[in-house]
């Protein structure tokens, strides 16, 4: 891996101050407590948006990413991760496994990145900015001065430390504000507060960043901003697995680094090591966890046209579409009765693919489903990189554990393949029913349930499932309420076990119940799409309209 800092140090060759000086390092990591990935996009932050599109200060770049990742050997707590921020290490190491724990850190062995900074430069001056009070159980060694006040407090304490000459050249500030949105009305969906304490956190950075782009000696220094968060959430609370609270944005602004979309799905961990780096210290001997970012872009691009790789579209209508069944590949055999494209008033796209659970003339359980053979065979899904997409609408309650699409059983969970499936709660305080999705690609050693996503009874609502050029692969739901969410794992082998796509049930008819909703638009593509072309759809859905009518 090539060092950030002799990258860092090769540009400033070339970025000087007046008379012929380099530029003096600073940086800023910034915790943003409670947010997640998908409220960027949701609620429009302008002070992140700004950071993320370059466009801070001249000269500075902007670097991003959706998929970054809080650590996975602790629950998404607060204090792990505010741990692992400020460290570079997981809970394995530094011993923070869930709030309350804090005190009980291995400081000594694993100190925080400012204590590591002072200890090798002792002439750079540090500040530690928090809210939340376990925090200052982090790393408690005088060498690292703190401001510990609420949000609020802590704007007016740090104002005057940041504005005068020997302003600190290491800053590490922790912002409550989103946090206490999401634990007052909710994470996912959206509570009232939420959104107006991102904009308060977002409020709170601004300031901060102002401070410092206004110091009289801006011009000569050169700032590393990094930001991301400790968790996101679901419903009033997080720490659940799945999804909703470990996938988390990470943003970074600097003149040396690159510009757009990170690559690969980074963690908290990151950060501190970029930092230590840039300052010229070498980590390369101290065991951490994290790895340099900010120097290699992402290789996800949006087609010049959606309908590029599209390679199956089913709009189960009976109307002529031109590249409908031309692109299907394939046949499809319903099992038993099967499930039937039947017209009805008041749907989504007035044609459906719709899902009842009958019984056989016993008045027992029969399996019905729809098996789409071919579907392995197809570059889609043959590829690493695919695309699906789709719209149901499901009722409040399933006869069981049910499958909606899928090429595997539920009862074979780690093997190679996915199922999504209806009325599954993935831990105790899931409110349920709810929509999960199970992969376990080829490379894995386990298999995933990303979810739950709650469902709205009996109204349309939006899926999709990416695996992208990253290695990640995206869950994404699009409510009624004009959000769309999404959350990540690591994906780095394919999803194909060379058995045909599903719809309720495969052909031996062997899953333990069957499907009760209606489809449509169910769409794949043989590349990732970006989370832009997936908000393309969702919207022209929630318009009423389909895929084809985006051509």
């Amino acid at each position: 891996m090539i060092r950030f800092f002799t990258l860092f140090a090769a540009a400033l060759l070339c970025v000087s101050a007046l008379n012929g000086a380099p530029l003096k390092k600073k940086v800023l990591i910034v915790m943003l407590d409670g947010l997640r990935a998908d409220a960027i996009d949701s609620f429009q932050p302008p002070t992140l948006l700004k950071l993320m599109k370059g466009e801070w200060q001249p000269g500075y770049k902007g670097a991003w990413t959706k998929c970054a990742r809080t650590i996975l050997d602790a629950p998404s707590h607060s204090a792990p991760n505010h741990a692992a921020i400020a460290t570079g290490v997981t809970a394995a190491k530094h011993k923070v496994t869930r709030n309350g724990t804090t005190v009980q850190g291995n400081w000594k062995e694993w100190p925080s990145w400012l204590h590591r900074l002072k200890k090798a430069q002792p002439d750079k001056k540090v500040l530690f900015i928090h809210a939340w009070s376990e925090s200052g159980a982090i790393d408690p060694t005088p060498l690292v001065p703190r401001v510990n006040k609420s949000d609020w407090g802590n704007t007016t304490v740090y104002p005057k430390l940041i504005t005068e000459k020997d302003c600190p050249d290491a800053i590490m500030y922790y912002i409550n504000a989103p946090d206490g949105g999401g634990h007052s009305s909710g994470f996912y969906p959206y509570g009232n507060y939420y959104g107006p304490t991102v904009f308060l956190g977002d409020k709170y950075l601004k300031k901060m960043l102002d401070l410092i782009s206004k110091r009289p000696s801006f011009a000569k220094e050169d700032w590393l901003i990094l930001i991301t968060a400790d968790h996101g959430g679901y419903g009033l609370g997080h720490g659940q697995p799945g999804g909703q609270s470990d996938t988390v944005p990470l943003i970074m602004a600097g003149r040396n680094i690159v510009n757009g979309k990170l690559s690969d799905t980074p963690s908290v961990t990151d950060l501190p090591v970029t930092a230590l780096e840039f300052f010229g210290v070498d980590t390369s001997k101290m065991k951490l966890d994290g790895k340099v970012i900010g120097n290699k872009l992402s290789t996800e691009k949006a087609a010049q046209n959606l309908f590029d790789g599209l390679s199956t579209y089913l709009i189960f209508s009976r109307r002529n579409v031109p590249f409908n069944r031309a692109r299907l590949s394939m046949k499809c055999t319903p099992v038993g009765k099967g499930v039937t494209s039947s017209s009805r008033r008041n749907m989504l796209f007035n044609t459906v693919l719709n899902c009842a659970d009958l019984k056989g003339a016993d008045g027992k359980f029969a399996p019905q489903g729809l098996v789409l053979n071919g579907m392995e065979k197809l570059p889609a899904v043959k590829n690493q990189q695919f695309t699906m997409t789709f719209w149901l609408r499901l009722p409040a309650r399933q006869p069981g554990d049910s499958v909606i699409i899928g090429n595997k059983l539920q009862s074979e969970e780690n093997k190679t393949g996915f199922f999504i499936s209806a009325a599954r709660k993935t831990f105790d305080r899931a409110k349920g029913p709810g929509v999960v999705l199970n992969f376990k690609d080829s490379k894995g050693k386990k298999s995933f349930n990303m979810g739950t996503y709650d469902i709205e009874p009996d109204r349309w609502t939006f899926y999709a499932v990416t695996v992208t050029a990253d290695n990640a692969i995206y869950f994404f739901q699009g409510r009624n309420d004009g959000f769309l969410y999404w959350f990540v794992e690591k994906c780095t082998g394919s999803l194909n076990n060379g058995s045909p796509w599903y719809i309720s049930q495969p052909a031996k008819g062997a899953n333990k119940a069957n499907l009760v909703a209606e489809m449509d638009d169910l769409a794949v593509w043989n590349r990732g799409l970006t989370t832009d072309e997936v908000r393309k759809i969702y919207e022209a859905g929630r318009l009423g309209r389909s895929i084809d009518d985006l051509r």
